[in-house]
C-alpha cells in the first residue's frame, strides 16, 4: 500500500515503511466538549520542527490540524519544507475531510510566516475560510493543538528512536491513531476525539452505556457484599 512521503525533491526516498511500535504511548486521561468542524466551527493548525539529529543535517517539519471541538487530528504531514505552499496542501487535505455539506470552519493559527503571507490569505479567500490568528506571544490561544504538540513531543519523538523518516512516519502515525481513538480526554468526558468526531448522539449513546454498566456494577458489588454478611451470620 502506498502512503504520503516527503517531496521527491528533497531527495528522501520512498522506502518501504518499517513496522509501527506498539503499546509505547501511554493513556492521558484529561475532561468535556462537543462534536466536529461543524459543531465548535474551528481549526486549528500548528506547525513543529523535528530535532535535526534524527535525520541527520536535515530539519524536518511536522504539521498538524486539529479540530477544536473534538481534539481530533484532523490531518498531519511531515515536510522538508514549511513554506506557505506546504501550509496550504496541508490545509487543504483537511478540508478535503470535513463531511460533504459542512460548512467551512474558522482556521486559528499563530502569526508564522506561512500564515499571515499574502498568498495564504488569498488562499483563504478563495475557500470561504475565516482565519483567525492568536496574539503574539501568547501560545494559549491555540492551546489545544499546542497541547497536542507537547504530548507528541514528550510521549513519542523523545521515547521513540526514529531512525529515519520512514520509522519516524510510521510510529507518529501510530501515535496520532493511538490519540484520536484510544486515548481518553476528561476534557472529552473520558471518551476519545472520535467518539466526539461521530457528533452528539454517539456520544450520548457512550454515556448512557456506561452510566449503565456502571450501575451494574454497583449492583453487583452490593449483591456480593450482601451474600458475605449472611454467610457470616449463618456460621457465627
Amino acid at each position: 500500500m502506498s502512503r504520503p512521503c516527503l517531496p521527491q525533491a528533497s531527495g528522501v526516498s520512498c522506502r518501504k515503511p518499517v513496522s509501527p511500535a506498539h503499546g509505547r504511548f501511554p493513556t492521558a486521561r484529561k475532561r468535556i466538549g462537543r462534536a466536529f468542524i461543524n459543531r465548535s466551527g474551528r481549526m486549528s493548525s500548528g506547525i513543529r520542527t523535528l530535532p535535526m539529529s534524527i535525520f541527520g543535517e536535515r530539519i524536518i517539519f511536522f504539521t498538524s490540524v486539529l479540530d477544536g471541538y473534538s481534539r481530533f487530528i484532523v490531518h498531519w504531514d511531515l515536510r522538508a519544507s514549511m513554506t506557505t505552499d506546504d501550509v496550504e496542501l496541508v490545509i487543504q487535505r483537511a478540508l478535503e475531510s470535513l463531511p460533504k455539506g459542512v460548512s467551512k470552519p474558522r482556521l486559528i493559527s499563530d502569526n508564522g510566516p506561512q500564515y499571515i503571507s499574502t498568498e495564504f490569505r488569498s488562499y483563504l479567500r478563495d475557500q470561504e475560510v475565516v482565519h483567525s490568528r492568536i496574539r503574539v506571544g501568547h501560545p494559549q490561544s491555540n492551546g489545544k493543538i499546542e497541547r497536542f504538540h507537547k504530548s507528541l513531543k514528550s510521549e513519542c519523538i523523545r521515547v521513540s528512536p526514529l531512525g529515519d523518516l520512514d520509522e519516524a512516519w510510521e510510529i507518529i502515525k501510530s501515535y496520532v491513531q493511538a490519540y484520536n481513538h484510544e486515548r481518553l480526554h476528561a476534557s472529552l468526558n473520558d471518551l476519545t476525539p472520535s467518539d466526539y468526531l461521530k457528533g452528539l448522539e454517539h456520544v450520548t449513546k457512550r454515556l448512557e452505556d456506561r452510566k449503565a454498566a456502571l450501575e451494574t456494577a454497583r449492583k453487583i458489588r452490593r449483591e456480593k457484599r450482601r451474600d458475605i454478611r449472611e454467610q457470616n451470620r449463618s456460621s457465627a
